[in-house]
């Protein structure tokens, strides 16, 4: 269940959809996985948390204390959230903002505490210490993070944040 009506009408709109589609793919096979996108998460400097543990376990002690951000209501990183919401007993609140800049500028600056994304944008940021990496989706260590684990090593291994794209056609293409 998710925090809110909006959010569970998209999910389930996704899920409608997934359902149409997988009733049609004789007619539109798959031809290509295009892009396997691997993602990040990262938390505000100020928050308690040093690891992806210490997170969960605080988010498990403060129910609704902690704002994550995504780039918008259904968008890949709000459905990673969410999911990790549901794998690991926590319950965040969502905040969407129209882009993954504004939404890293508040991580940056305090105002959410939380945000998976692709870890290009926030990566200079944790980099330079002004946010906190707690886990890359990759199968190994991220070189230009090296002491950011994998979301595997940090005690989630079952979680794998990606997205991807892919290319599909008509049958008779």
């Amino acid at each position: 269940q998710y925090q809110d009506q909006a959010t569970q009408d998209h999910v389930q709109a996704i899920s409608d959809a997934a359902t149409n589609y997988a009733t049609q793919v004789a007619d539109h096979p798959a031809v290509s996985e295009t892009i396997n996108a691997v993602n990040s998460g990262q938390i505000s400097t100020d928050q308690i948390a040093k690891n992806l543990q210490e997170y969960i376990e605080y988010a498990r002690k403060n129910p609704k204390k902690i704002n994550f951000a995504s780039f918008g209501i259904g968008s890949q990183p709000h459905i990673m959230m969410e999911t990790l919401n549901q794998m690991t007993g926590i319950d965040t609140v969502h905040l969407p903002y129209k882009g993954v800049a504004p939404a890293t500028n508040d991580l940056i600056a305090g105002h959410v505490q939380a945000m998976i994304s692709a870890p290009s944008t926030p990566l200079p940021h944790v980099r330079d210490q002004k946010l906190r990496g707690l886990a890359y989706s990759g199968a190994k260590r991220l070189p230009e993070l090296p002491n950011v684990p994998t979301f595997a090593e940090a005690g989630l291994p079952s979680f794998n944040p990606r997205g991807w794209f892919g290319l599909v056609v008509a049958a008779s293409t």
